[in-house]
């Protein structure tokens, strides 16, 4: 089973390899009957060829926009001023 690798990931699904071109070391892969595209340089193992029919845990980033830090910040910001006014 290959694994696809990100940075701060969430693991979703697992595909299943439908299509492989070794020479360009790309694929594509389904979900489901979702077929998205694969290169081998987002594998952890690289050096294991995925072959058709191979399965592949797929995992989805997990972005943090800057809008949402601010939401946090203002939100954290409200509360700290209602216990000031409180106290």
């Amino acid at each position: 089973m290959h694994i696809i690798k990100k940075r701060r990931i969430i693991p979703t699904d697992i595909a299943v390899v439908t299509q492989w071109n070794e020479a360009k070391r790309l694929g594509i892969a389904s979900i489901n009957g979702f077929n998205f595209f694969v290169d081998d340089s987002a594998l952890c193992e690289p050096y294991k060829t995925p072959k058709v029919g191979d399965k592949i845990i797929v995992y989805k980033y997990r972005k943090i926009s800057k809008r949402m830090v601010l939401i946090a910040l203002a939100v954290i910001l409200i509360v700290i001023v209602a216990i000031v006014i409180v106290l």
